[in-house]
Order: structure tokens, then sequence, then C-alpha cells
């Protein structure tokens, strides 16, 4: 029997769910509903984002979109996309294809049975994570998983399908994830433009 439970800010949990009702509930919603919502075989979660959560979110996108322009990195953003397998699905709040990015060009919709996962997906938890996302993410074989909680970022890097922490990024390997969590909790005091120069300053001063 599926069961509710409402898990305040803007959260709603529900358990026992079966894979249908998933289904049905991410054909339904296709692209008319904000909400994210994830699902690990079990347990459904169901956000509706705050203001300081898509500030987050759009953060991440954009100081990856400075990194890719001052490197000369090919990335692709695919932001909430929706990934689904037998085993659960999610949205995270923001994704990238890097070294796979090639195989994803011009794609207007992405199967995770024919098409790669994204190398990095990165979750924006500034609640208590309710349901279990890295194995949801190590289930889709998704290279690298960053999450921020509002004021640490930590990142996993998948080993032998489990996530182990890393101090810096799989795909890039001279970024330590810590600059990135300094540069986000820099929205605390600093404008989002004055952010990204600075961001962009610091990948310039360090090439």
């Amino acid at each position: 029997m599926m069961a509710f439970a409402p898990a305040g800010s803007g959260t709603v949990i529900l358990h026992n769910v079966a894979p249908k009702f998933y289904a049905a509930l991410v054909a339904a919603a296709a692209d008319d509903v904000r909400a994210r919502i994830a699902f690990d075989g079990e347990t459904l979660e169901i956000v509706a984002p705050s203001a300081d959560h898509e500030r987050c979110a759009r953060l991440v996108d954009r100081l990856m979109a400075v990194l890719a322009l001052e490197y000369g990195v090919d990335i692709e953003f695919f932001g909430s996309t929706t990934f689904k397998t037998p085993a659960g699905g999610g949205e995270p709040d923001a994704c990238f294809y890097i070294a796979s990015a090639g195989a994803v060009l011009g794609k207007r919709a992405l199967d995770l049975a024919i098409d790669p996962p994204p190398d990095i997906v990165c979750e924006i938890d500034l609640t208590r994570e309710r349901i279990d996302k890295r194995g949801l993410y190590a289930s889709f074989g998704v290279p690298e998983f960053w999450r921020f909680d509002g004021e640490s970022m930590c990142a996993y890097a998948l080993r032998r399908a489990e996530y182990v922490e890393v101090e810096h990024s799989v795909a890039f390997p001279w970024l330590a994830i810590a600059e990135v969590e300094r540069f986000l909790k820099m929205r605390e005091t600093s404008g989002q433009t004055e952010i990204i120069r600075a961001w962009r300053a610091w990948l310039l001063a360090r090439r």
C-alpha cells in the first residue's frame, strides 16, 4: 500500500510506490511541471524548488559554462532532464555531458537504454536527503555525482558500481570540489554576476 508523508519545505514523500505509478506520473507531468521527481524503486520524492535551490542550481550551470569557454572544453548542458531505468528515475538539478558530449549532440530526447549517462550530475539538497540518490545515479552508471546541501559540496566517483567520495572532479582532475563549494557559498554575500567574474578570474589565474 502506498503511504504518504508530507516532508515540509515544498517536499512530498510517497512510500511503497509501484514503478508503474512513477512512470505514469512522469508521463503525465511531461514538461508542464516544475517540481523535481525522483524514484529509487520504492520511495517517490516530489520537490518544489525554492528560490535558493534554483539560485544554486543555476550558479552551477554558469560556473561550468565559464569553465567550458575559458578552457575550450565541449560541454552539453541538459539541466533537469528526466532519466529513467527499470530501477528508478531522477531529475538532477544540473547535469553535464563532457567526455560523451559528442554522443548526445543535437539530441532532443535521451534514453539510457541507448544513450550514455551524463558525465556529471549535480543535486542541490537544501533539506534532508530522503531517498538514496547516490545509489540511484550509480545504477544509471553516472561517473560523477555532486551534492550541495547549502553549506558543503561533496563529490563522488563511480568505482565498481558504487560511489566513493573524492576531493577532485573526475572529469576535471585539477578542479578541487572545495573550490566549487567556495564559489557557491559566495551567494550569501555577493551577486551572481560578481561570483561569475570572480570564478573566471580564478580560472584564468590557475591556467
